[in-house]
């Protein structure tokens, strides 16, 4: 049986593209400017539950399976931007730059789950280009500590450059 007959993988992935689906409507909704930034938060609350449902998913396969991970991986790197993304004031065109990032960031999401619904692996430098990567990269360098990666109140550490090119190797792209 493939990978993508399991009914379990099979819920998440019907469940992962329906939050795609309000992902990108909310996308949509923060393309209007910075004083829609409550919408970018909420795809970071979105996109954590692909997160949190493809690393749960991982886990309680024998040895893990490397194409979950990496989207798992991947809706983390979303995520991040996407909250950190919804604190910014003040710098309209940064903030629009980010809103663009994290609409192509979710289409290669969405590619990422029919490679898995076809039982396709994934390999991350074929899917992502390395124009969003260079993207990605310089949006992160332009936030500061003071943007929250999470809903929480308290400040949360910052995930640095580091770490963000650890998921980034991870996933085989540095």
């Amino acid at each position: 049986m493939s990978i993508a007959n399991d009914p379990i993988v099979e819920d998440f992935i019907t469940e992962s593209k329906n939050i795609l689906v309000d992902l990108n409507e909310a996308l949509e909704h923060a393309e209007g400017g910075g004083k829609y930034s409550s919408h970018l938060e909420t795809y970071g609350q979105m996109v954590d539950r692909i997160l949190g449902g493809a690393k749960t998913l991982a886990m309680t396969m024998e040895g893990g399976h490397p194409t979950i991970e990496k989207i798992g991986d991947y809706a983390g790197i979303c995520k991040a931007v996407g909250y950190k993304a919804s604190q910014i004031k003040n710098n309209e065109g940064f903030y629009s730059v980010c809103v663009a990032l994290l609409m192509d960031a979710t289409e290669i999401l969405e590619e990422m789950l029919n490679m898995l619904e076809s039982d396709q692996p994934i390999n991350a430098k074929d899917v992502i280009s390395k124009t969003l990567i260079e993207r990605l990269k310089w949006v992160s360098s332009k936030f500061s500590a003071e943007y929250r990666e999470s809903v929480a109140v308290k400040r949360q550490p910052k995930m640095n450059q580091d770490e963000i090119d650890s998921l980034l190797a991870k996933l085989g792209l540095s």
